[in-house]
């Protein structure tokens, strides 16, 4: 397996496969410092584009007509992670992001469609 660095994305080459790249989810440690507990998510990877807040206690059982499947990177405060979930109502596959991802990786990307917050 090869990994290589380009600009913000991390792309991965597995040996035997038929030349194509799979970009994984890329943890940063810059990205926005948020003033509150939640999470904050972007329309584009590198934390551009429209964004919306996501604080403590709130869960998006829908995260609405313009932001469905249309979400590419996250913040969160240290004390907070968000679940995100591919249907609304917290239906079908869905993964926990705890930090900021500038980008959320392919099978994330734009295929976002609720989202609930853990804080400590």
């Amino acid at each position: 397996m090869r990994m290589w660095v380009r600009g913000a994305i991390a792309m991965t080459m597995i040996a035997g496969s038929p030349g194509w790249a799979q970009e994984a989810p890329i943890a940063t440690s810059g990205g926005p410092m948020l003033n509150f507990s939640g999470c904050r998510y972007y329309e584009h990877a590198g934390f551009k584009g429209w964004s919306r807040d996501l604080r403590q206690g709130v869960r998006r059982a829908y995260v609405s007509d313009r932001y469905n499947d249309a979400i590419s990177s996250i913040a969160c405060s240290d004390d907070c992670s968000i679940i995100v979930y591919e249907h609304r109502d917290f239906q079908g596959a869905n993964r926990e992001f705890a930090g900021n991802y500038n980008y959320v990786g392919d099978r994330w990307n734009d295929r976002i469609s609720s989202a609930r917050l853990s804080c400590r």
